[in-house]
């Protein structure tokens, strides 16, 4: 089983868990090593794109982000993504 197959099967079984408070936090399509920036944009189930079409994130805007997200949660039950 791919690594994507698996995600897949991992968020569709969590669409339909209804006792469990969860979160799945998807990166844009290239998680690049970098600083953090503080700048970036956060979506739900689409890929996030910059004005070139492409779809990346720092290492260190990604682990802000997922940080930010477990000390003030603000999502319940979805799928976030980021991205420049």
């Amino acid at each position: 089983m791919s690594d994507s197959t698996l995600l897949v099967l991992v968020l569709n079984t969590l669409l339909n868990e209804e006792d469990l408070d969860w979160v799945f936090f998807s990166p844009a399509g290239s998680l690049e090593p970098g600083e953090r920036t503080g700048v970036y944009r956060l979506g739900k189930d689409d890929l996030i794109r910059n004005e070139a079409g492409e779809s990346k994130i720092s290492v260190g805007d990604y682990a802000k982000a997922m940080i930010d997200e477990l000390e003030h949660p603000k999502h319940h039950q979805e799928r976030f993504t980021i991205g420049y």
